[in-house]
């Protein structure tokens, strides 16, 4: 019996999952740190990451790659809490 070979999604951490989510709603690298409380240059790291474990090597694509594995949707949006604290990351600059 063959085993079946995991999708590349299934290796995200829940940390990277919700960085390639929000990537792929359009946010910034210095949104996502806002909105996860983590600096900008961590994110990019863990976005780099995803990008590598999900085989795509433009950002383009990442949002393409988390659409199609079901890490996001096109009906996703930002939930409220993460819209206050892009609202209140946006005040700190």
């Amino acid at each position: 019996m063959k085993k079946r070979k995991k999708p590349p999604a299934a290796s995200l951490t829940p940390r990277l999952r919700q960085v390639v989510r929000l990537a792929s709603l359009g946010c910034t690298l210095r949104d996502i740190g806002a909105i996860l409380d983590i600096s900008p240059n961590t994110v990019d790291n863990h976005r780099t990451r995803a990008m590598r474990i999900l085989g795509v090597d433009r950002t383009a694509l990442l949002t393409r790659a988390a659409i199609k594995q079901r890490v996001s949707s096109l009906n996703d949006e930002l939930t409220s809490s993460e819209k206050r604290k892009l609202h209140r990351g946006s005040k700190r600059k």
